[in-house]
């Protein structure tokens, strides 16, 4: 895989990610009891948005080594599906099924990012 197409999937996981994460605290709503949740499936399209991703360090098996001061990346239509996501927020486990996140006209900003690989 070229660099520029494994800093693009980068982008669009890095999308994905903060996608996740405002469905997990949607989902999660404030519940700390101590339990274990079984949700269902989620169908998630971002249409039209800018995501903009500071001061983040990404590191795993495969990555390229590098830094990225501010690069923009336009997405224009993908979609990524996952079997499955276990969420834990305070005490509370969250298993979400199948989750589908689709991607149209989306730009991600890149902002002081470091990438190291392993």
């Amino acid at each position: 895989m070229r660099l520029r197409n494994r800093v693009l999937v980068l982008a669009l996981a890095l999308a994905l990610a903060i996608a996740l994460a405002g469905a997990s605290t949607a989902v999660a709503g404030g519940d700390t009891a101590t339990d274990d949740r079984h949700l269902g499936t989620i169908d998630l399209t971002l249409e039209n948005e800018q995501i903009h991703v500071d001061g983040v360090d990404v590191s795993g098996e495969g990555l390229p080594t590098m830094e990225i001061d501010e690069r923009t990346y336009q997405l224009e239509s993908a979609t990524i599906t996952t079997d499955g996501v276990t969420v834990t927020v305070g005490e509370t486990t969250y298993r979400l099924g199948q989750i589908t996140v689709g991607v149209e006209n989306v730009s991600v900003t890149l902002e002081d990012v470091s990438i190291t690989g392993k």
